[in-house]
């Protein structure tokens, strides 16, 4: 029994003497790195004093580095080491037990490297991000690399756990801006392939012909009515169609806006053709306003001129202020202004009817001065010009009074000319009614006048139309008065004057 005493009490010495054995000092590494990890414990401690939401992410942050601290101790089985990472886990415990209900510590330390390599991602591509534009994305090689960086940045933010951490909240938004760009790049690459545009060319030329069309400097002065008239008539499907054209080449001129994009050429010729016409209509656009300003004193002033003429032409027998033109010039001014100005504000516009009633008076005055000095006029009016230096006028006039002969047949010609010096080239636009669409007209204009007999001592003159169609082979189209007692432009002259 003694010795079996013995050989116990021995055994827990000797147990005693092990145990003491294995715990051996920290040698100079290990204690100089629990140093540091003391020094840190002592430091962050008061900061897990009053843990709130707002302060996980910074105490999560001495958690990390206290865990680090550890990780340089190789001697784990040391009593300080133990009490050491005892601390930390108390300190994880804490936190986690006043976060309760709100983002876990791992959560958070997850997002917080994420939140790295996103930022590591980010700055790998930021200046590439900065200068990126669809012209770039239309290249194959291009838009396979954005859609596998896109891809990248769409797989961390996959990641994220808590949407309210104010770092995963700046990643997220500037994910959002990066997906928007280089999206969008990639839907609007094929608006700056000039393959996508087939009728470039066909765009371009109708943008040149609206700055031909428009480039008139005083649109609405004597002399232009008729232009004026023309351009009134086309303006709002002019303007539409400008508007529409201004917006389909947006895309197509801003992507091809540096030197080194392949439409860079065709964008600044669009860019131009665009600058110019748009230009133009906007000055018709103001001359409108002005014209509208003005247009009333200007044609009462002229009515009054006009009216004072046609008084003073029958006081005085004049009947070449009617044949000259002084006065027909006058009437015509007066009608095409009145025409621009009821364009503009209405056929039923106050204004616009109170100034064609006092025309219509004017007109009526007009004709019984013409009726007073009948004889007077008929004498001085004399066959026009025959001006037309082309050496195909003989052809021309045959083929005008060949047409003239077909519906006319007892009313043959006593003479006959061209008052026009050459054909007048007129390249437009016009457009389809149902689909709104515009197309090219290319013609060119000519009028034949001929002179017959209407009575013993009287002749008149009439006028036939000519149009040559430079888009059918230049094929001619004759057009002759059929009514020659209806509305049509006529001259009456004494038989005696036709030589």
């Amino acid at each position: 029994m003694l010795k079996k005493s013995i050989v116990i009490i021995a055994a827990v010495l000797l147990v005693g003497v092990v145990a003491k054995a294995e715990t051996k000092p920290l040698d100079y590494q290990n204690k100089r790195a629990l140093r540091f990890f003391t020094k840190d414990y002592n430091r962050y401690l008061p900061k897990f004093e009053k843990i709130t939401l707002d302060k996980t992410k910074e105490l999560n942050g001495y958690i990390e580095r206290l865990e680090n601290r550890l990780s340089k101790l190789t001697a784990k089985d040391h009593p300080d080491v133990i009490a050491a990472q005892k601390k930390v886990a108390a300190l994880k415990a804490k936190l986690k037990g006043a976060t309760k209900g709100g983002p876990s510590p791992e959560s958070i330390l997850s997002d917080q490297k994420n939140h790295k390599e996103f930022q590591r991602l980010y700055q790998r591509n930021r200046v590439a991000l900065d200068v990126l534009s669809p012209a770039d994305l239309s290249k194959p090689a291009e838009a396979k690399r954005w859609k596998k960086v896109l891809k990248e940045f769409a797989d961390v933010v996959g990641k994220f756990q808590n949407k309210d951490n104010p770092d995963v909240k700046k990643d997220l938004q500037l994910y959002a801006k990066i997906k928007a760009k280089v999206e969008s790049g990639l839907a609007g690459s094929g608006k700056v392939d000039i393959k996508n545009y087939p009728k470039f060319k066909q765009d371009k030329d109708f943008l040149n012909a609206l700055y031909k069309k428009y480039s008139m400097n005083k649109i609405f002065s004597k002399g232009n009515e008729a232009a004026a008239k023309r351009l009134l008539a086309d303006y709002d499907n002019d303007k539409k169609a400008y508007d529409k054209l201004d917006k389909k080449y947006a895309a197509f001129i801003e992507g091809n806006k540096a030197a080194y994009t392949p439409g860079y050429k065709q964008a600044g010729e669009m860019k131009r053709s665009l600058r110019n016409a748009g230009q133009w209509i906007g000055k018709f656009t103001n001359a409108k306003k002005e014209f509208v300003a003005e247009s009333g004193p200007r044609i009462e002033k002229l009515m009054t001129k006009t009216r004072e003429k046609v008084t003073k032409a029958v006081k005085e027998k004049r009947p070449l202020w009617f044949t000259g033109g002084g006065i027909g010039h006058a009437m015509m001014q007066i009608s095409g202004q009145l025409d621009s100005l009821a364009a503009i504000k209405g056929k039923n516009d106050s204004q616009v009817k109170a100034l064609r009633g006092k025309f219509v008076n004017l007109s009526s005055q007009v004709k019984k001065a013409e009726s007073d000095l009948k004889e007077s006029i008929l004498a001085a009016t004399k066959m026009p010009a025959n001006a037309y230096s082309g050496g195909d006028k003989n052809k021309i006039i045959d083929l005008a009074v060949k047409e003239w002969n077909k519906k006319h047949s007892k009313k043959p010609v006593l003479a006959k000319g061209i008052s026009m010096p050459n054909w007048e080239r007129r390249t437009e636009w016009r457009y389809h009614s149902v689909n709104g669409t515009h197309y090219k007209v290319d013609r060119s204009y000519l009028q034949v006048w001929v002179i017959i007999k209407t009575s013993d001592k009287l002749a008149t003159q009439y006028f036939i139309e000519l149009s040559k169609n430079h888009m059918q082979g230049d094929s001619i189209t004759i057009n002759v008065p059929t009514n020659l007692q209806g509305d049509v432009l006529k001259t009456e002259m004494l038989l005696k004057n036709v030589k």
